[in-house]
């Protein structure tokens, strides 16, 4: 099917393999040319399976996915286990067939695009590690991968430069209200947050969940009121974020809104929020420790280029971080998202000239704060004061967090 036209074009095969249920669809490579050259730019190709199955699998050759990729074409793969949407310029064609070694042509590589339900032990590992979070699982976990193959080498697909969407049924026997987000989880154990909203369609509702990952994902329940922001101005983006598992409490269900925030609670915090897979590299900076609580995220953070550091070499993790420090880190953000506006210098004055202490913003800042002022993600701590060296508080990140997501079409 492309933009809505459907046309039978491909063949689908089901086989039982070590008793789980497997079902792969392989469109015809020709003809979905043709249909791609006669449809033109930005065709959505849907490949639907109404087959119910333990794992689903689209087939596609590397020539038609670049094809599609140079069309800014998108694909869904879309099953009763859950949808899968991604841009199709987000497969790296040619260095997928160098990797693999294809030297023939691309018709012979194979991309391979499956949703499998979680093994029963997978998804009893996932339902321990969360009751001992205090963390309702409510629905089994869905494995998505990609992966390229040619002559028996694979590769697997799994970091991408725009979020990829998922979106999973939700039970019959399931509130809707009660899916707090989704989340991913490790088989190591690990689980961390990716952004995720609840929509109803056709009288039934669906978690649409954006990642930049693949991985293995769940819906969950996790509501959270910390008992110091009742309220409080924030109270609503404070609870909301904590629900999230983006932002945490200091203890005894206190969130402390109004205390100073550190730049590593402050990467922290923002690397949660979009979601990113946590980095298991060499650290960047001198002065953070591997051993550190906060090693991974502000590596996954230099990762993504959301940070820098002091001269290239020191991040001053302890620090407080400054208002302009923080607001430079949420347009870098924006960028990862997708909305980070392209500013005239022109549009930048203007914005900035409404504040009395624009001259105070360092001359990096200017154009990321500006960035934040026009989408409305960011304000002035006054109507005519961005006070840029001054620190900013938890319960503002909290809500600068909050207005990111909604901004990006991420959460509601």
């Amino acid at each position: 099917m492309i933009n809505g036209k459907s046309e039978n074009i491909g063949k689908l095969e089901t086989k039982v393999v070590d008793h789980r249920k497997i079902t792969t669809i392989t469109p015809d490579p020709d003809k979905l040319i043709e249909w791609l050259e006669r449809e033109g730019k930005n065709a959505v190709v849907t490949i639907p399976v109404d087959v119910s199955s333990d794992s689903i699998v689209g087939l596609l050759t590397a020539n038609v996915v670049k094809r599609m990729a140079d069309q800014s074409a998108v694909l869904e793969l879309v099953t009763p286990m859950a949808s899968y949407r991604i841009h199709a310029d987000q497969f790296p064609i040619v260095a997928i067939a160098d990797q693999l070694g294809a030297d023939a042509s691309l018709s012979e590589v194979t991309i391979e695009i499956m949703m499998s339900k979680a093994l029963s032990s997978e998804t009893s590992l996932a339902q321990s590690v969360l009751n001992r979070k205090g963390v309702s699982l409510l629905v089994e976990p869905v494995h998505f991968t990609l992966m390229a193959e040619f002559n028996g080498a694979k590769i697997e697909l799994n970091r991408f430069t725009r979020y990829v969407e998922r979106v999973i049924p939700i039970p019959e026997t399931v509130d809707p209200n009660q899916i707090t987000t989704g989340i991913v989880v490790g088989l190591d154990g690990s689980t961390h947050h990716v952004p995720t909203y609840v929509q109803k369609k056709d009288n039934r509702y669906y978690a649409v969940v954006n990642s930049l990952t693949n991985s293995m994902y769940t819906l969950v329940w996790h509501p959270v009121k910390f008992a110091d922001v009742t309220d409080h101005w924030a109270q609503h983006a404070i609870n909301d974020m904590g629900s999230r598992m983006i932002v945490t409490g200091m203890g005894q269900n206190l969130f402390e809104p109004n205390r100073d925030i550190t730049r590593a609670e402050f990467v922290a915090m923002v690397v949660r929020a979009l979601g990113l897979m946590p980095a298991n590299g060499e650290i960047s900076f001198v002065d953070v420790n591997k051993s550190d609580w906060f090693a991974d995220d502000i590596q996954t953070a230099h990762d993504y280029q959301l940070i820098e550091g002091y001269s290239g070499s020191r991040f001053a993790p302890m620090d407080t971080i400054t208002r302009e420090q923080a607001m430079t880190i949420i347009a870098k953000a924006m960028n990862i998202t997708g909305i980070n506006p392209d500013l005239s210098p022109e549009r930048v004055n203007r914005l900035l000239d409404g504040y009395k202490d624009a001259a105070s913003i360092s001359s990096y800042a200017r154009d990321h704060i500006a960035a934040g002022l026009d989408l409305d993600i960011i304000n002035g701590r006054t109507t005519n004061t961005i006070q840029p060296k001054s620190k900013i508080t938890r319960a503002e990140v909290a809500t600068l967090l909050q207005k990111l997501l909604r901004k990006s079409d991420l959460i509601q």
